[in-house]
């Protein structure tokens, strides 16, 4: 439930402060939990995971008194006590997106840097250029880096002048595996043969595609198992409103379930997705390889748009998302709320959250 966590630490933190669970208390059904305040840089949003012994992990980037950002990552124990710190980056932009704690103990960190001097133990892939998604993975102790590398492209359209590659999102199976999300435009992203979608996004002399890609890295951060795009350069635009105007697609959430298949939830905007059409979001389920995908769906693909910003499995291996919709989501029968509620005359679109529960087997809302 790392990513739901990790939702929440995105809540808390924005007020410079982090609520951490102590323990549950036997005689009672109460949850106890303590509040720290912790160092991190006022507007900042921290990513927070939790290990098995109730230590948790908190990533965020700070400026020292020189004006240079770092990332950091905190661990403080069971009772909420900082216990140990390690900062890491480069000297231009380093954005901290994701953090695991992983089966083996070890701390998972990605996101995206745009520095040429980003710390770099593994090249998996050759060369990148502008923006590049990056996996740092340190010990739990939080003395060193382990390993840590970059992914993206050296080749984007000339005409996508701000393109770039991200990391979004990860997970981690037993064995270790790194399971990475985000975005790309590069037409060189190291997709593997065999791989659901190979074609890399269409651009022409005003603009470019962007994709979504999904990817399996070893442990030891050396080696892609499988990488793939996903992603459409088709648009829903008529006349002069196509010209520069190109599909844009990017995972902002993953889970991998315990046989290896990946689902991934992707922001989506003026395009056509893969089947079936999504406004706002579409969640995929890929088999174990990434060679081909088992479903794809919207929540409320015939409503208005909704963003899913984290998700997780439970144990039936169905799929938990939370997110925001405009003007509600589409509930179901039975639930704490199922129905949004009217727009009032003052405000013409309202944004809510939502929770719901998808079948792993078949993409299907459950009930």
């Amino acid at each position: 439930m790392t990513s739901i966590i990790k939702s929440v630490g995105r809540l808390v933190t924005a007020l410079s402060f982090v609520i951490l669970p102590v323990a549950a208390i036997a005689a009672s059904p109460a949850l106890s939990f303590t509040a720290r305040s912790l160092n991190f840089d006022s507007g900042n949003t921290a990513l927070l995971a939790l290990d098995g012994q109730g230590n948790a992990y908190q990533v965020t980037t700070v400026t020292d008194s020189s004006g240079r950002a770092w990332i950091r990552v905190t661990k403080t124990n069971a009772q909420g006590v900082i216990v140990a710190t390690i900062q890491f980056g480069g000297t231009a932009t380093d954005t901290p997106t994701a953090i695991k704690v992983d089966a083996q103990g070890e701390v998972v960190i990605a996101g995206t840097t745009n520095s040429k001097d980003f710390p770099v133990t593994n090249s998996i892939v050759p060369t990148v250029q502008r923006s590049a998604a990056f996996v740092v993975k340190v010990d739990s102790g939080l003395t060193g880096i382990i390993a840590s590398t970059l992914i993206g492209g050296s080749n984007y359209a000339a005409s996508c002048r701000y393109c770039g590659t991200g990391a979004s999102a990860l997970d981690a199976d037993s064995a270790g595996n790194i399971y990475l999300a985000g975005y790309t435009a590069a037409l060189d992203f190291p997709v593997t043969a065999g791989a659901y979608q190979t074609t890399p996004p269409g651009y022409d002399n005003f603009g470019s595609a962007s994709f979504g890609f999904v990817g399996e890295i070893s442990p030891g951060l050396s080696k892609i198992v499988f990488a793939t795009y996903f992603g459409s350069d088709a648009v829903n635009c008529m006349g002069s409103e196509c010209i520069g105007a190109w599909g844009s697609t990017g995972f902002v959430a993953l889970a991998v379930d315990t046989s290896g298949a990946i689902i991934a939830s992707a922001d989506v905007y003026l395009r056509v997705a893969p089947p079936p059409p999504a406004v706002g979001t579409t969640t995929v389920k890929f088999a174990p390889g990434g060679g081909s995908v088992v479903w794809s769906t919207a929540i409320n693909p015939n409503g208005d748009s909704q963003e899913i910003s984290a998700l997780a499995l439970d144990g039936s291996g169905n799929v938990l998302v939370v997110g925001v919709a405009e003007n509600g989501a589409v509930g179901t029968a039975g639930t704490v709320q199922p129905c949004f509620g009217p727009n009032n005359e003052i405000v013409s679109v309202i944004v809510g959250g939502f929770i719901g529960k998808l079948s792993g087997s078949s993409g299907a809302v459950s009930s």
